[in-house]
C-alpha cells in the first residue's frame, strides 16, 4: 500500500525521506498547498558496517550508471473535492 511504501522510505534505509503537505483543506478557487519531499542522510549512523555497505553500494551504482540519478521517485498525488 502507499502507507507501507511511505513507511519503508522513512524507516528502512540509512537515509530518511520526509513527506509534508502544507494544507489538507483548501478554499475553493483560491486555495493553495505545497507538497515537499525531503531527504537526509546522516554522515555517521553509529553502525560503521552498514554505513560502509551503503556508501560502497552508492559509489558502485554511480560508477556503473553515471547518467542515472542515485535516487528517483515517481509520486502520484490524488486530490478529491468535498462539499462542505
Amino acid at each position: 500500500t502507499s502507507a507501507e511504501l511511505e513507511s519503508q522510505l522513512v524507516n528502512d534505509y540509512p537515509f530518511k525521506f520526509s513527506f509534508n503537505l502544507s494544507e489538507t483543506n483548501l478554499a475553493a478557487f483560491t486555495g493553495e498547498a505545497t507538497y515537499t519531499v525531503g531527504l537526509t542522510w546522516a554522515y555517521e549512523s553509529g553502525d560503521d558496517e552498514a554505513d560502509t555497505l551503503w556508501g560502497v553500494n552508492a559509489y558502485n551504482f554511480k560508477e556503473e550508471n553515471p547518467d542515472l540519478p542515485s535516487i528517483s521517485l515517481k509520486i502520484k498525488i490524488y486530490i478529491t473535492q468535498t462539499n462542505s
